[in-house]
């Protein structure tokens, strides 16, 4: 396990493919970053159905890179989507935060950012 990110089950899954791995992680922040921004254009005080669903793509793709916290925290929100907007914008800041770390933690992993991920032909 490295820092908030066990690649265990990702490693396994790619057999140690490390293009494969970057292309992944690339595909997580690109996503990620996408559903964050809904989720924040959606905190109100009512149920919201968009605020669920990338509660809910999120952390598929957390638990999927071995990022329990953070898919945990998605898994509140997608199970709460009539929270109240303080929650929600509350909750939304603790996924933020999650979200850095694991990022932080998969950009050491390469050496690299997002930035400098460029999938080959």
């Amino acid at each position: 396990m490295t820092g908030s990110v066990d690649l265990t089950d990702l490693r396994s899954m790619t057999d140690g493919d490390a293009e494969m791995e970057r292309a992944l992680f690339a595909a997580f922040y690109a996503a990620s970053e996408a559903a964050f921004s809904l989720m924040a254009d959606h905190c109100t005080d009512a149920p919201d159905e968009v605020w669920r669903a990338n509660a809910h793509a999120i952390k598929g793709s957390a638990y999927n890179l071995g990022a329990k916290t953070l898919g945990d925290l998605c898994r509140q929100a997608q199970e709460n989507p009539g929270a109240s907007r303080r929650d929600k914008q509350a909750l939304l800041e603790k996924i933020a935060s999650e979200y850095a770390a694991v990022k932080a933690t998969l950009q050491t992993v390469h050496g690299s950012t997002d930035a400098d991920y460029t999938p080959s032909e």
